[in-house]
């Protein structure tokens, strides 16, 4: 059995997820449950067609982590992607082809007078399409079409968010932008959900491989960026508060979020960088045990080389350098066994197993005797 990475099951839970709520949003149609579709009184309901397109973006999606149920899912994303195109072409043709209530009739958008009833938006279509793209891309060897797989996908990601935000702000249907305006919440959070869920598909690609880098940079982002986003978010919902409460003049208000927002960042890079100046003292050191490390070993008259468990060379002499020919950092980073006939191969790892197992047992020995102190 495969093990799956931290992204994989974030991935396949997502995908879980996303079934989940397609599914019930489906069965509120289905038996006119509107708790399902709706979520709360008032907000613009998940289509029929858009919870079934989620079914099979979550299909698509679930189908990435593995190779068994290749084919399938390439079937239904491109069913997905004419469903979500077609919608689109209604859009901007100005015609009905049947599809928005092939399966159920949307009764509450004909009761209201909606020209397109049981239609999802212009908006939430426009995303599948750009779901089910980046999905085919992320399957090409190219890198470029998997950065264009990852920017279709933070595409989504911000749309979907600007939606979520304008729900917590609780801005009215009319004021927001109209491209966004009937996009219900819980299209909103899946579509979030699912761009987070292709992103980590290739997190190497794209604004994704900002956030999962190990260099510094990409540390300053993940400490900075979340912290800076709810600090945001907090505060200006808490100046909005209080403008409509009459507190603020709109005005004043403005420049409070401005000042609130630099001040908040100043105190976040604050916290950032000490992080970063502690990291930077940590390498230092480590170099200069390196360096004295190194000393050692191109003082002794034997050549020598350090592996860790895996056999894999982390450092070695001059001598050693001399012997085989390799550059210190040709050495670096080889297995040992490149280094030894291939006859002895499988000795040399029962050795090196049992070393560790030796230090291992010594380790563990000197730690129960610290306990029983």
């Amino acid at each position: 059995m495969v093990k799956l990475n931290l992204y994989q099951k974030f991935i396949r839970y997502i995908a879980i997820i996303l079934w989940a709520i397609s599914l019930f949003a489906m069965l509120g149609w289905l038996f006119h449950i509107e708790i399902f579709t709706q979520v709360y009184l008032g907000l613009p309901t998940m289509k029929f067609n858009t919870a079934f397109c989620f079914f099979l973006l979550a299909c698509v999606i679930f189908c990435t982590q593995g190779r068994h149920c290749f084919k399938i899912s390439e079937v239904l994303n491109i069913l997905l992607l004419i469903l979500a195109t077609v919608t689109l072409v209604q859009y901007i043709g100005h015609f009905d082809l049947g599809i928005d209530q092939l399966v159920v009739q949307d009764e509450r958008g004909i009761a209201t007078g909606n020209p397109t009833p049981g239609r999802m938006s212009m908006a939430t279509s426009l995303c599948f399409i750009f779901m089910s793209i980046s999905l085919v891309l992320i399957r090409s060897n190219s890198d470029k079409a998997k950065k264009v797989a990852a920017y279709f996908s933070v595409s989504v990601i911000l749309l979907s968010f600007f939606a979520i935000t304008a729900f917590i702000y609780n801005i009215p249907t009319f004021d927001k932008i109209r491209f966004i305006s009937s996009m219900a919440i819980h299209t909103a959070i899946s579509f979030f959900m699912a761009g987070l869920a292709v992103s980590l598909i290739i997190p190497r690609f794209g604004m994704t491989e900002l956030f999962t880098s190990k260099r510094i940079g990409s540390f300053m982002i993940r400490r900075l960026f979340f912290q800076l986003l709810v600090a945001t978010l907090l505060l200006s919902y808490i100046i909005l508060y209080c403008f409509r409460k009459g507190y603020f003049a709109a005005d004043f208000s403005i420049a409070m979020v401005a000042v609130v927002l630099i001040f908040a960042t100043l105190i976040l890079l604050l916290i950032v960088s000490r992080g970063i100046n502690r990291i930077d003292t940590e390498k230092r050191a480590a170099e200069e045990e390196l360096h004295v490390i190194h000393m050692y070993l191109n003082a002794t008259p034997n050549p020598l080389i350090v592996v860790n468990k895996q056999g894999i060379i982390e450092l070695s002499n001059s001598l050693m350098v001399d012997i085989f020919g390799y550059s210190e950092e040709e050495l670096k980073g080889r297995a040992i066994t490149s280094l030894i006939p291939e006859r002895f191969h499988s000795v040399h790892k029962q050795h090196l197993e049992r070393y560790f197992e030796h230090i291992n047992s010594i380790e563990q020995q000197e730690k129960n005797t610290r306990v029983l102190r």
